[in-house]
């Protein structure tokens, strides 16, 4: 099986097109786009922005303002804005949160000065900087306390802080007692800011209880009699299309009403954000990864965060404005709570819940001027900017995850990732209930249970993937699983493995919601009533189809004739074969608690050890006494270690870096662990600039991480 481009975009096609158009996700989740460059210039290693540089000493990579990131993103902007064959200026950034010491350090050679001084030459251009923020600390979500709203004055303070410190000059040594003066920082006279907050309000309790009233009410189906049995029909919807009679005996002794009943009594917590970093100028340039704009990525060190973006010169770009449409498109469209700024009076209005998405909402402001926040009119999109790149020379694959906000559902409040998320968790119930051997767990073959999940059956497509009851489920739900086509992608391209998969990462196993104390009652819930004893459930949420397509990889290399790889060699990337993981520190005592790992390494080895006895030989499985040695031969795992300065504090993984074979990568922010954001990253396909990546950074950074000290189980007393 080619690893190529070609096997994700034929699998994402494939299952689009079952759907009506309503409800496509072609060129929002998922595109394809030529590129001038991966980087750029021609120089092979261009495209990589690696932090950080300083602290493993990996390889030289410039970074003259003032890290590598910051100088990257000023690149992208000045070559982006080099671009004249258009009379409108479009600049897309998204990230969790942007923060002051990102843009506002250096004097004139700051990230925003630059920005101001290049757009100076063009003031014969309208300008639009589109700022989408996932998570700024300010939603209102943070200041709910038993549906009270404990603001404004704080709100507005954050707010200023936050954006109006980085767009704008002012007097940080002002008096306290009064307003700081603010001046425009952009010599321009048609510059608008949108700032938009896409952390959309899906907590389950809300859904359940008010956001979905408004679908129900309009879906003419008189077994939807309210939103409990709504939810209940979803659930069943997961069990019922998956097989095997174990699962059936499972299923029976799990009470979904039940269980509806916790989530909406606990007030289950809120799942999804945009989580994606991109920076996107003019249809021309675009930066995507890990690497979001924030204080931890700024000045020369030493960091301790170990994160990676690529930069492309190409259509690329304009998959990424399309992608940043579709949420603004949403911000248009949501009624957001009635807020506005009186920054006279320094006053904002106290935001009042609505029955649609209460933490969604966009401001603009004209950047001449003094601040002045508004809520009126439309947001620009990108459809002036076309694709323009005729010549495939270096082609990339755009996959994302989104709500699905499509055809008929795009007023709605609907959260597609809750179904994504609701099948992770029967996923991981359902195992701990047939643990230790996975006995049962047979369902993972069943290939409805696998169009459900958006996973590839061994590559596998055929007319009858999805039956036709599959698909009015779907249809009836308003569902296109290509709203995760990220995590699918990735799973497709990884099962397709024959010689190599890298693998940088946080972590593999989602254990953050854990200490979340709605989400624990439901946790205890579950082990009282289904889980007790030895099956007992920690709630971390397993990635199970990283572990099928990991374990179909396994055996498509047990089946190659090339000698395993040395992955203690120096040149050990020329002759790559297995599975070479990188994941964060397990020390839980350092600087960045939640940037941990709290998964053991053995634990993961183990259960893919299960999922491979599972796996039918005919479907890619491997008689079982050859899965010891597979395993323990073929994966390899590391954790990030210490710095190379005096003080050797820990070095923490963000990446979501998955290379396959050495001819496709992927660099972005979807998480290989399970989780349920809006997510933005590339494919790319060219195995020199591969290869070069895998020789300047991936082997050194492999020798530099340290051997983990939880490979192996520890025994028992």
């Amino acid at each position: 099986m080619d690893v190529s481009l070609d096997g994700p975009e034929k699998w994402l096609s494939t299952l689009n097109d079952k759907f009506h158009p309503d409800l496509t996700l072609k060129g929002l989740s998922f595109d394809r786009s030529n590129n001038e460059y991966l980087g750029l210039s021609a120089e092979p290693s261009d495209f990589t922005v690696f932090m950080p540089s300083d602290s493993l000493k990996i390889r030289n990579q410039q970074s003259t303002y003032p890290s590598a990131t910051q100088q990257a993103f000023k690149d992208v902007i000045e070559k982006g804005l080099a671009r004249k064959d258009n009379d409108a200026i479009l600049i897309d950034i998204a990230t969790l949160a942007p923060e002051m010491q990102y843009f506002l350090p250096g004097g004139d050679e700051s990230v925003i000065k630059s920005l101001a001084k290049i757009l100076e030459n063009l003031k014969g251009k309208k300008v639009v900087i589109r700022l989408l923020v996932g998570d700024d600390k300010l939603s209102p979500n943070k200041d709910v306390v038993d549906n009270r709203w404990d603001f404004p004055e704080n709100y507005e303070k954050s707010l200023k802080k936050r954006y109006e410190e980085i767009f704008w000059s002012t007097d940080f040594k002002h008096d306290p007692k009064s307003s700081p003066k603010y001046t425009p920082i952009f010599d321009h006279p048609n510059v608008t800011l949108y700032v938009g907050l896409s952390k959309l309000d899906i907590r389950l309790h809300n859904l359940l209880e008010s956001n979905m009233l408004r679908w129900i009410n309009s879906v003419n189906d008189e077994n939807i009699k309210d939103v409990k049995t709504f939810l209940n029909r979803i659930i069943k919807i997961s069990l019922d299309t998956t097989a095997g009679t174990a699962l059936t005996l499972f299923t029976k002794k799990l009470n979904v009403d039940d269980l509806v009943n916790q989530v909406i009594v606990n007030k289950a917590p809120s799942i999804t954000w945009n989580h994606g970093k991109v920076l996107a100028v003019n249809g021309t340039t675009l930066m995507t990864g890990g690497i979001n704009y924030w204080d931890l990525y700024a000045n020369n060190g030493p960091h301790d965060i170990c994160d990676h973006s690529v930069k492309v010169q190409g259509d690329a770009a304009v998959s990424a404005h399309r992608w940043a449409d579709y949420f603004w498109k949403y911000e248009t469209l949501n009624n957001a709570p009635n807020m506005s700024l009186n920054t006279g009076s320094r006053y904002l209005e106290a935001l009042k819940p609505k029955a649609t998405d209460n933490s969604s909402f966009w401001r603009k402001a004209d950047l001449s001027k003094p601040p002045a926040w508004a809520h009126q009119g439309t947001i620009p999109d990108s459809l002036a900017f076309k694709k323009r790149v005729t010549e495939k020379k270096f082609e990339t694959l755009t996959v994302a995850r989104l709500g699905d906000w499509s055809g008929a559902m795009q007023s709605i409040r609907y959260p597609v990732q809750v179904i994504d998320a609701i099948r992770d968790i029967i996923l991981n119930v359902a195992w701990q209930y047939f643990q230790p051997t996975g006995e049962g767990f047979h369902f993972v073959q069943d290939k409805a249970f696998m169009a459900l999940a958006g996973y590839p059956f061994n590559g596998y497509l055929s007319d009858d993937y999805l039956s036709s009851d599959d698909m009015k489920y779907f249809q009836g739900l308003g569902i296109n699983p290509m709203a995760w086509a990220s995590r699918s992608a990735r799973t497709q391209v990884i099962t397709s493995a024959t010689r190599s998969v890298v693998i940088c990462q946080q972590m593999l196993v989602d254990w953050l919601q854990n200490d979340d104390r709605q989400y624990k009652v439901v946790v205890k819930k579950l082990n009282n009533d289904y889980l007790t004893g030895d099956k007992a459930w920690t709630g971390s949420i397993w990635p199970f189809d990283l572990l099928i397509a990991l374990a179909h990889a396994l055996t498509n290399m047990s089946r190659s004739s090339t000698p395993n790889s040395d992955a203690n060699n120096q040149d050990f990337q020329k002759d790559l074969k297995g599975i070479y993981i990188v994941l964060t520190t397990n020390n839980i005592n350092g600087n960045h608690n939640g940037w941990d790992d709290r998964t053991t390494i053995w634990e993961i080895k183990k259960r893919l050890r299960i999922i491979m006895n599972i796996l039918p030989y005919n479907y890619g499985g491997v008689s079982t006494d050859k899965i010891d040695n597979l395993v323990s031969n073929l994966v390899h795992f590391k954790r990030t270690g210490t710095s190379s300065d005096a003080k050797g504090h820990d070095l923490y993984s963000h990446s979501k870096i998955v290379c396959v074979d050495g001819k496709l990568m992927y660099v972005g922010s979807d998480n290989a662990y399970p989780s349920y954001n809006e997510e933005h990253g590339v494919w790319i396909e060219d195995p020199k600039q591969i290869n070069n990546w895998l020789e300047d950074f991936f082997t050194p950074y492999w020798k530099a991480c340290k051997t983990p000290n939880d490979l192996e189980e520890p025994k028992k007393a």
